[in-house]
Formats: structure tokens, C-alpha cells, sequence
């Protein structure tokens, strides 16, 4: 099932975090509504839907940014 996931964002190097999920069906990635985070606190993620297979599945790809 798509679900949530709570990443906390002060593990992460900063000061920002750009979020991205990407396709594993065919590589496409999808920029996450309000990145770049900034590097603190938690966040709720979530996959807004299927992906172009039809399936659930999704990569989260989290990278520092200034």
C-alpha cells in the first residue's frame, strides 16, 4: 500500500534537502511539493498515487543542498 514515511530532516546534512520520489517503472522523478525542506525537524512523506506500472512501488531520494 502507499504509505507515509517520517524522515528526520536534522539527520540529514543541510541546510536544505531537496525530496524527490522517483519511478522505478521507467526512472522518472517527481520533485516533492515544497522542496527543498529545510534540514530539521520531521517530515511526513508520501507517494501521491501509482506509479506508471500501475504499482505502489517508489524510490525516495533525499540530496543536500545550499
Amino acid at each position: 500500500t502507499i504509505r507515509s514515511i517520517t524522515i528526520d530532516m536534522s539527520k540529514l546534512a543541510g541546510p536544505k534537502v531537496k525530496a524527490q520520489w522517483i519511478d522505478p517503472s521507467n526512472g522518472t522523478p517527481t520533485t516533492i511539493a515544497g522542496s527543498p525542506f529545510p534540514a530539521f525537524g520531521t517530515r511526513n512523506l508520501q507517494p501521491a498515487a501509482n506509479n506508471a506500472s500501475g504499482y505502489r512501488d517508489w524510490v525516495l531520494l533525499l540530496e543536500s543542498t545550499q
